[in-house]
């Protein structure tokens, strides 16, 4: 992890730091002090994203179990992660790069599985939103469902 972002966000007790090395005849100790806090807070943060990405690959791999594809997985992964996500046929296959056809197929298969929500906006688009009960529909697909 970067230290920049730490002393970034440290930066009172940095000059503070500084100021009492100047102001106790350049005793280093504060500022070895400030650094060793510094180290801390950055392992800290480091096993903190190393915990995440664990989890993270965990739940990959417990949806790779439940037989959705690797698009539909992403699109659960972004309805976890940003509920207020709403998706169109289009965008899905804007950022997959698949025809019309597949990215309905993606999003009606998720829907079937009562992860999605479908509305109408207008006479012809169709919006897709994480449904209610989203969580506990993963949670039972993660149960071999």
């Amino acid at each position: 992890m970067p230290l920049s972002r730490i002393i970034k966000r440290s930066a009172v007790q940095y000059g503070r730091a500084y100021l009492f090395t100047e102001a106790d005849d350049n005793d280093i100790t504060y500022f070895i002090k400030y650094h060793l806090h510094v180290l801390a807070q950055a392992y800290a943060d480091l096993q903190e994203y190393v915990a995440r990405q664990k989890q993270q690959v965990y739940q990959t791999r417990q949806l790779l179990l439940t037989g959705l594809n690797g698009r539909q997985i992403q699109i659960v992964q972004w309805l976890r992660d940003k509920p207020e996500t709403t998706l169109t046929i289009r965008d899905v296959q804007h950022r997959f790069g698949v025809v019309y056809d597949t990215a309905r197929t993606d999003l009606m298969h998720l829907e079937k599985l009562g992860l999605l929500d479908k509305r109408r906006e207008g006479k012809v688009k169709i919006l897709y939103l994480r449904a209610e009960n989203f969580d506990e529909v993963v949670a039972g697909l993660k149960g071999g469902r």
